[in-house]
């Protein structure tokens, strides 16, 4: 299923691509650096371009951005922290093949790795990845960006 579900989304993206491009001129977004041991945790949806990224969301109107983040970090991967769990790392204005919409950045740096439990269809995989091996995954363009603010070490 998951392998007929990556190529689909990847269509239906490229398809909706238009309309994406004006309906997230408006849009806020969260999304967390979960760091445990070295690791980072990274999530592969069925819709998109087919990068990894890290966890995050929409933000629903005059939600507060950390909370946004700790909700969609549950609902992607069912790991619960608390908005006291959560560093700012930097509010960025998101430009990439057409986009353009607003992310808040935040960080959580676990003593830890937790269990994941992808929420399928929306998240075909989620992996605890160790930083030096980032480079052998296609990573959307922002998770490096983020790991910088966080002042990772990308080897």
């Amino acid at each position: 299923m998951k392998r007929f579900l990556e190529p689909l989304g990847i269509i239906a993206f490229w398809l909706s691509w238009p309309a994406l491009v004006i309906y997230l001129r408006l849009a806020e977004r969260s999304r967390v650096v979960v760091v445990a041991g070295g690791k980072v945790l990274l999530v592969h949806n069925w819709y998109g371009s087919g990068d990894w990224s890290l966890p995050g969301g929409g933000m629903h109107k005059h939600e507060d951005p950390a909370l946004t983040a700790t909700r969609e970090l549950h609902e992607e991967v069912r790991v619960d922290l608390g908005i006291d769990q959560l560093r700012f790392l930097k509010k960025n204005v998101y430009r990439h093949k057409g986009f353009r919409y607003t992310c808040y950045y935040f960080v959580a740096e676990l003593q830890q790795t937790i269990t994941l439990k992808p929420r399928f269809p929306e998240v075909l995989d989620a992996q605890w990845v160790p930083l030096r091996e980032l480079h052998n995954y296609r990573l959307a363009p922002d998770v490096a960006e983020a790991l910088s603010a966080r002042g990772a070490l990308l080897q």
